[in-house]
């Protein structure tokens, strides 16, 4: 019974020493800044020759990248005009994931997709192109789908 007493009195203060589990750092845009400021832009109408453009700039947290800069562009018509009419569209979209790490912790995950569409006159998509980082220095892509059109 004494040594049982002595084991759990030994424990008890082990766990004393023991450090807390940290929860795991967030991958988080500090700050984000798209020109144009809505991060989209494409052309009012069809177009025969044209081009959309969105620019990024941004800074992470986390400690795995520094940050991220970058752009999406979309163009009709760049050796020539078309014989019929695009609407060229590019875009950045910012998302954020959450994961749990090793311990059950949660931590968040923020990336970003640019997206660079040409869309025919009826706005069907006939050429897409896609690629994206996260802060944490994952990519994706590129992925492209569809013929670009003239």
């Amino acid at each position: 019974m004494k040594r049982m007493l002595v084991s759990i009195c030994f424990l008890a203060v082990l766990g004393l020493f023991v450090p807390a589990a940290r929860a795991q750092t967030n991958f988080i845009f500090s700050s984000f800044q798209c020109d144009p400021s809505s991060c989209i832009d494409e052309t009012p109408i069809p177009v025969f020759q044209g081009l959309a453009l969105v620019t990024f700039d941004s800074t992470c947290t986390g400690g795995a990248i520094t940050g991220i800069s970058g752009r999406a562009k979309a163009v009709v018509g760049d050796i020539g005009q078309c014989r019929d009419p695009y609407t060229p569209h590019a875009e950045i979209d910012r998302y954020r994931s959450t994961y749990l790490d090793d311990c059950g912790n949660p931590y968040s995950v923020d990336s970003e997709t640019e997206i660079a569409e040409i869309k025919n006159a009826g706005g069907a998509i006939v050429f897409l192109d896609e690629a994206g980082v996260s802060c944490d220095g994952g990519t994706t892509g590129p992925t492209s789908n569809g013929s670009r059109p003239c």
